[in-house]
């Protein structure tokens, strides 16, 4: 409407950013003290390899949270900054945000289990160009 009316949009943009960002920084600011939280009480554990262990299940969930947050993100901007972008970007990065996820996810919880990892680096090592 305000693009038929030829007025100048700037605040629209600045508005919807500020939102994008509060939104975000909301959700990573919660999550970033949350795991601080598991953190402290992670420390206080006695033994080292429960500690460990625990630490390797706190890197595991934030690496699923990120791979969760940064195709979002990129999805995000290119839909709302990305007017001028080849309309094969913006279905690119759609498509990425709709089966990296869930591709990766079991990946990085899997990857916890030992012959799961044994078996993914022998795949890798075999796939030399």
């Amino acid at each position: 409407m305000m693009k038929l009316a030829c007025a100048d949009i700037t605040i629209n943009i600045v508005y919807g950013l500020f939102v994008f960002i509060s939104t975000f920084g909301m959700d990573l600011l919660f999550i970033f003290l949350s795991y601080v939280l598991i953190l402290h009480s992670v420390m206080a554990i006695a033994s080292r390899e429960e500690c460990l262990k625990a630490l390797n299940t706190c890197v595991s969930h934030i690496l699923a949270v990120l791979a969760f947050y940064v195709p979002m993100i990129g999805v995000s901007m290119v839909h709302r900054f990305g007017k001028n972008v080849p309309r094969y970007i913006h279905v690119l990065l759609s498509n990425i945000y709709l089966f990296v996820p869930p591709v990766l996810n079991p990946l990085i919880y899997s990857a916890k289990t030992k012959e799961i990892r044994r078996a993914i680096v022998h795949m890798f090592h075999s796939i030399k160009m």
